[in-house]
């Protein structure tokens, strides 16, 4: 039987009352963003400006989840307020959400899935162009007529070079263009005719690239006469037009084939071309190897590719009128980015001994609080808009960090702000009669590249209050940072508050093995420190996956078991590369090495060795609390290339005044895999107390002679090793 429940009537006046009061409520809630404003912001975070602009308008707006994160500069007079809403939303790619009495901004996720794919298309074809740009040279230098390629063997290698070229972009062709388009930097794409689970399939038509390949490579070497290949294997013969060294086994036919491997790899090099952004500029190489039945690698080709990120991608970019040219006046910086200016006009900035003032310098301290591009890029956003006319919203990509490289790379006039967007640059001024509105030019990129400025924060003050950050604090930033290469505003940051920070860029596995140590559990790190030892079957889930970035990511370089070369997290350690896999070994390619995933028998390695270690304190380190971090090796290195007179490197590393003493404490981890292959990598903690001795830098050398002792007896072993090797160096 169904329970009635008996409402009670609201007498009818005060129900009209209600009503009425719900109706005004409602209307004055809609109407509310038609208000007015006046509100200007520097550059700052979505969920730092919301609440300035709630406070400002007495309306609760506030930034959803993914939306906290982009920086707004905002710079309007007396506007309607649902004006700047809108345009708010436009250049964070948002959508306001009403709730309640709350407005809410929300990521707009049918356009921000839009810009991903359009933006995928984009570097897919700047890989592509990449390859055809570098085909056509070689096509162009292979039909030139200059003597020097009357040469049997240079005609050869030119032919062959062209061949490889033309079969590496059939394939390419051949890839699913949305497949490449994921890649990300230090990321690496296998592709195989005869896919294992971390592999993926060729394209359709592979089979007769690879024939053609083979066959007309082959008969290029057929008619090399005898008596040219056998000066080969005397010298190495380098074409006008090869881009690789080409030696014996090059000119060598080749035989049946059983596998095919083309290897798509993304990094950043600094090719030296700085468009705005960047000056690392992103990087790739396609590599194709032939295997043998046995596994032998019996042909590779590599092709190197440049200008594959952001900046190749600025060239398809439709430019936008800029509006009316501002005059070459000179732009309003404030005192804060005038002295910032002041910092970056220094030598000194790049030699760590600016003049900075005190109260800058607590700010660049807090990029939390003061966003590092709320200097010369605020001031700039402002300036351009004041030329217009027009209220300003605009989002600023990190990529504009590059101006922290230094005054060169500041715009000096309005007129030179402007050419940000009459050019193909990082920004988009979007057609606007009534505002300045400006966005990313690659929103989805710049959301991918924003540096988390919380985590480097916390990162500034561990490493301030314990001079120089521990293992524990940068395995905590490592969680929060992807990879510091991919940002310039990020690196610099980090060069110029974190003690001792030279991250190499050729060493990625730096950054993933301390993703690794953050990942460990207490449990792991109870094992290891007990046994040293802890097998990949007894991992988590995180353990294992930051396993599998180290062993299949780009750059990880493969050795023997019983190999002594380290990689290793310190400058100048000396690591050993002679004994590294080279690619004609399949042990070298992790896909073939573990085609399945880790294998249940391999383990993590750990032994733990401790040294001294230095802080340097006193004149040449103020200004930025910058100090390097010595060990022995470091010391005596820095001291005999002074005293070699090394300008160079008494600008960028002058000695302290005083040193103060600490222990570092080198975790040599060694990833056993299988088939006696292993991965070394080396992580250094150091600790430095507050009350630890401090002696001169002249005192230390004196202290350190034992050790010193003991590295310039194993520097001269290493020496006589190699003379007798026949590969002398410099004592």
């Amino acid at each position: 039987m169904t329970q009635l429940t008996r409402v009670r009537p609201i007498p009818m006046p005060r129900l009209i009352i209600c009503l009425a009061l719900f109706a005004a409520a409602a209307c004055a809630f809609a109407q509310r963003p038609s208000l007015h404003v006046t509100f200007k912001v520097r550059a700052s975070r979505t969920e730092q400006v919301l609440p300035q602009l709630a406070a400002a308008t007495k309306l609760d707006l506030r930034a959803g989840p993914g939306m906290e994160n982009d920086v707004l500069v905002i710079d309007v007079k007396d506007v309607p307020l649902d004006a700047v809403m809108a345009r708010i939303a436009t250049v964070t790619v948002g959508v306001w959400r009403q709730q309640g009495s709350v407005y809410r901004l929300m990521p707009d996720l049918t356009k921000r899935n839009q810009q991903e794919l359009a933006e995928a298309s984009l570097r897919t074809a700047a890989v592509r162009k990449a390859l055809q740009n570098l085909h056509a040279d070689l096509k162009k230098v292979a039909s030139s007529d200059s003597k020097e390629k009357q040469d049997v063997l240079d005609v050869a290698a030119e032919k062959l070079n062209v061949l490889e070229t033309d079969a590496v972009s059939g394939l390419l062709d051949r890839l699913d263009p949305s497949v490449l388009a994921e890649e990300q930097v230090e990321d690496r794409l296998v592709f195989s005719t005869s896919p294992t689970r971390f592999q993926l399939p060729m394209g359709a038509g592979a089979d007769e690239i690879l024939d053609h390949l083979i066959s007309a490579h082959n008969k290029i070497i057929e008619g090399i006469p005898k008596e040219a290949l056998a000066a080969v294997a005397r010298t190495d013969i380098k074409g006008e037009a090869d881009v690789r060294d080409r030696d014996a086994a090059s000119f060598t036919e080749i035989g049946p084939v059983a596998k095919a491997l083309l290897i798509i790899t993304r990094s950043y090099e600094n090719f030296g071309r700085d468009i705005y952004g960047d000056s690392a500029a992103e990087g790739g190489e396609v590599q194709l190897r032939l295997f043998d039945s046995s596994g032998k690698v019996i042909f590779a080709t590599r092709e190197v590719l440049t200008e594959l990120g952001v900046d190749s991608m600025l060239d398809d970019i439709a430019k936008v009128d800029a509006g009316a040219t501002p005059q070459a006046e000179p732009i309003e910086y404030s005192v804060d980015s005038t002295a910032f200016r002041v910092f970056l006009a220094s030598k000194a900035a790049w030699h760590f001994n600016p003049p900075l003032p005190p109260d800058l310098r607590k700010k660049l301290v807090r990029p939390d609080l003061y966003d590092p591009l709320s200097y010369f890029q605020s001031d700039q956003m402002f300036a351009y808009a004041k030329s217009q006319g027009k209220p300003l919203v605009a989002n600023l990509p990190d990529l504009l960090g590059s101006q922290l490289d230094g005054p060169h790379a500041l715009p000096t006039s309005m007129a030179d702000v402007a050419a940000f967007f009459e050019s193909s640059g990082p920004l988009v001024k979007a057609s606007d009669d009534a505002f300045v509105t400006v966005s990313p030019a690659f929103p989805a990129e710049s959301r991918a590249r924003r540096m988390d400025r919380s985590a480097l924060a916390a990162l500034i003050k561990a490493s301030q209050e314990k001079l120089a950050p521990s293992l524990d604090d940068l395995a905590e930033y490592s969680e929060h940072a992807p990879n510091p290469l991919r940002s310039y505003l990020e690196g610099i940051y980090l060069i110029w508050f974190i003690p001792g920070w030279l991250t190499d860029p050729e060493e990625p596995n730096l950054w993933r093995m301390l993703q690794l140590y953050g990942a460990f559990t207490p449990n792991s790190r109870s094992v290891l420190a007990a046994t040293g030892r802890l097998s990949f079957d007894a991992v988590s889930a995180s353990e294992r996956s930051a396993l599998e970035r180290i062993v299949y990511g780009n750059g990880t370089e493969f050795v023997p078991e019983n190999s002594s070369s380290q990689q290793t997290a310190t400058p100048l350690a000396f690591p050993a590369k002679s004994e590294v896999l080279d690619e004609t070994d399949y042990r070298s390619e992790p896909t073939e090495l573990a085609p399945n995933g880790l294998p249940d028998k391999g383990y993590i390695q750990l032994q733990r060795s401790d040294e001294p270690a230095a802080f340097g304190i006193g004149s040449g380190y103020d200004a930025l609390s910058f100090g390097p971090v010595y060990h022995p090796r470091q010391l005596m290195m820095m001291d005999r290339l002074r005293k070699r007179g090394s300008k160079w490197l008494a600008g960028t590393n002058p000695s302290a005044s005083a040193l103060q003493l600490g222990a570092s404490a080198s975790l040599d981890f060694t990833l056993h895999l299988k088939s006696k292959v292993a991965i070394r990598q080396t992580l250094k903690d150091d600790r430095f107390p507050r009350d630890a001795e401090i002696l001169s830098e002249k005192d230390l050398l004196t202290k350190w002679q034992p050790e010193i002792a003991l590295i310039m007896a194993e520097l001269e072993r290493i020496r006589e090793q190699n003379q007798k090797a026949g590969t002398p160096i410099h004592p």
